[in-house]
């Protein structure tokens, strides 16, 4: 017989660990700075000319009343960052929760066993998403 709570608790350990892992991913693409730096300029600013200038932002030198400042450190960073704090808060939960069920399981062998993978798979998790963070973060503040 299937334990539905086992199940959701390892789901969503599952989809912790994925989450994470995604995030990291996508934003740890290997890039070269500053080429990738201006083609994000010249979209966003839907000029040709403009490029990236250290301390300025985007910068469009045919018209200078099309500039951006802070583009890299707008709503990507933000969403990125929020995603990998809640991905963090769930693995703390997971923890908790991990904890209550090996507080519970009355030295019941299947539930000791549920409640130590549910708590490693938590610490697995959070590992995650703390070097998700350090890595977004570090690729961020790099372009």
């Amino acid at each position: 017989m299937i334990n539905m709570q086992a199940l959701t608790f390892r789901s969503l350990t599952i989809l912790t660990l994925l989450t994470a892992a995604v995030i990291a991913l996508f934003v740890a693409a290997p890039v070269e700075a500053q080429s990738a730096r201006d083609e994000v300029c010249r979209v966003a600013l839907n000029s040709e000319t403009a490029e990236f200038v250290e301390g300025q932002g985007c910068v469009d030198n045919t018209n200078p009343g099309n500039n951006v400042t802070g583009l890299f450190d707008g709503p990507f960073k933000a969403i990125a960052n929020t995603l990998i704090f809640i991905t963090g808060a769930i693995s703390v939960i997971m923890i908790i929760l991990g904890g209550i069920r090996y507080s519970v399981s009355g030295g019941d062998a299947t539930g000791v066993a549920a409640a130590r993978n549910t708590i490693i798979y938590a610490i697995v998790g959070l590992i995650v998403a703390m070097l998700s963070f350090a890595i977004v973060n570090l690729v961020l503040n790099r372009i």
